[in-house]
Formats: structure tokens, sequence, C-alpha cells
């Protein structure tokens, strides 16, 4: 699967895949890290993480969904997801017959009526309600596509003939208009098992940020054709992670050095945090990549 993704990225489509939802599974004694599926983990990809919304109307108050998974991804150590979007509590359409309503029946509504942007009530009608990352990938997916369509309208102003974007820049743009304002940590509760989740927005839990769609589509910086934005690569030692140091070559597409948010520095050392402990050897020695060209 990743020779494949990494076969149409090169052929110049945006390739947005969902991290996977194992954020939760602690078998390697991780808290969840380094749970990040394929073609996920593949560098040249969009990862997209999913959040759980709070409120309606703002994002800072949003969190990391609790199934999410995270990075680095297991053998590689690459960075990932590269973002994150809405993807908790979603209301589908769905016929009572269809496959997702006869296996999950507790998910069903019948005749939903829902909550429209202006607060009034909105009929939505049969409903099924999902959650995961597969939810969060296509909101970044329509936000690529609005930016290849915004971008070529612009060129189409400026009287030039519209050459798309590549991946790449995509992928560059959303990352560097990711929202950074999320809170360092959150603390969730799932009433159905009795668990609670002490988590971190990390740069291996939210990547660049919270996706952005209006900052995405107000950018008009169009990073070099030559570029790969590669996710990088994470350094461990002595329980921190630093980034390879090949990567910050294209800190200057994403404005500053901190291109994570203002709690995650690349020029320094990121902490893990107490509640993950790797040990002191690093447990992810073998050095496996994916085939094609890479910065390390």
């Amino acid at each position: 699967m990743c020779l494949a993704v990494e076969k149409a990225w090169k052929a110049g489509i945006v390739v947005v895949v969902a991290a996977g939802n194992l954020g939760r599974d602690n078998s390697l004694g991780t808290q969840g890290y380094a749970t990040i599926t394929a073609p996920a983990n593949d560098p040249y990809v969009i990862t997209v993480g999913a959040t759980r919304q709070v409120g309606r109307t703002k994002r800072e108050d949003d969190m990391i969904a609790s199934s999410s998974s995270k990075g680095p991804t297991l053998r590689d150590k690459i960075v990932k997801p590269d973002l994150v979007a809405p993807g908790n509590l979603f209301y589908a359409r769905m016929q009572p017959a269809h496959y997702l309503v006869t296996s999950y029946q507790a998910n069903y509504q019948a005749n939903y009526v829902g909550l429209s942007m202006n607060g009034g009530a909105e009929p939505i009608g049969n409903t099924v309600i999902l959650s995961g990352t597969s939810m969060a990938a296509p909101m970044a997916a329509a936000a690529a596509a609005r930016v290849l369509e915004k971008d070529c309208k612009r060129q189409q102003a400026a009287g030039r003939t519209p050459v798309y974007m590549t991946p790449d820049q995509v992928k560059a743009r959303l990352m560097r208009a990711a929202f950074k304002g999320m809170p360092p940590t959150a603390r969730i509760y799932d009433a159905r098992t009795g668990q609670t989740f002490n988590l971190q927005h990390d740069v291996f839990t939210i990547g660049a940020g919270h996706l952005d769609l209006k900052a995405a589509l107000s950018g008009t910086t169009v990073f070099s054709s030559t570029r790969r934005a590669l996710s990088p690569r994470a350094v461990f030692a002595n329980g921190k992670a630093t980034i390879s140091n090949n990567w910050p070559s294209y800190a200057s597409l994403y404005g500053t050095d901190v291109i994570w948010g203002e709690k995650v520095n690349f020029a320094v050392n990121v902490s893990w945090g107490d509640n993950v402990i790797w040990g002191g050897a690093d447990p992810y020695s073998e050095a496996l990549s994916v085939a094609g060209d890479r910065p390390w």
C-alpha cells in the first residue's frame, strides 16, 4: 500500500490517509504511541488524526479523540500524523438495511433531527453515528481540493494558465495553516467503558495542528515545486525526541522553527511526558524504510 500511495503521489495526486484508530492500544506499553497504520506511515502522504469536538463554534476547546492513532511510525520513526481534523460522533444518513446499521444497531437513529448552523431544528432522517480517523481524513481531502481550486482561480484571475499545485505544496500549505492553539493536554472520560484517558497534544498526537480551511484558503505562498514535503524523522535519545537534521530546510515553509505550535520547538528536545516511558534503549533501532527516495 505504501508503494501504491507513493506512486500516486509522484504522479501528482494528493493522497490523504486516515491515521488509524489504535490510540487506546497499549499492547506495546507506549500508551497508544507508535500505532500509525499503513499506508498512513508513509512519509509522503498527508496523514490525518481525529479530534473530538467539544463545542460548535471554536477549535480552542477541541481535543484529540482518544482512539486516534499516534506516531511516530513503528519502524521508521517518522513524525505522524501530519495534522488532525474533526472525526468524532458524525451523523451520517444511512438506510435501515445498510451493513453499518445492522451491525451497529446502537449507533442507529431513525428520523434524527439535528441543529442547523443558526441553531434551529434540521430534519436529517435515518442516521448512523460514526467516529474515527476515517471520518477526519475526508475533511482534509476536501480541504486539499478546495486549496487546489482556489489556487487555480487565483492564477486565472491573474491572467495566467492555471498550473496545479503539487501534492507536496498542498501538504505544506495545510500543515502551515493548521491551527496551533489546541490545549497542551486533554482528559477524556469514556462513560461506556469507565476509562479515563490523559492525553498530550504533542507532535506525535496532533502533528502540525488542527485543520484550518479558512487559513489554508487565505494563504497565497506556494512553495518551491522542487521540494519534497516528506514528514520528518524523529530521533530518540535519553527519553527525549528531536527531529532529524535533514528536515529543517523545510522549516521556512511553515513560517518559523516553531512549526508545530508554541509548546514544541524543533530546535530543542521534545519531552514525551512522564506518562510515556520508552526506556533507556531505543526500542525501534531497526531502520526499515519503504521504497522511494528518502532524506535520511
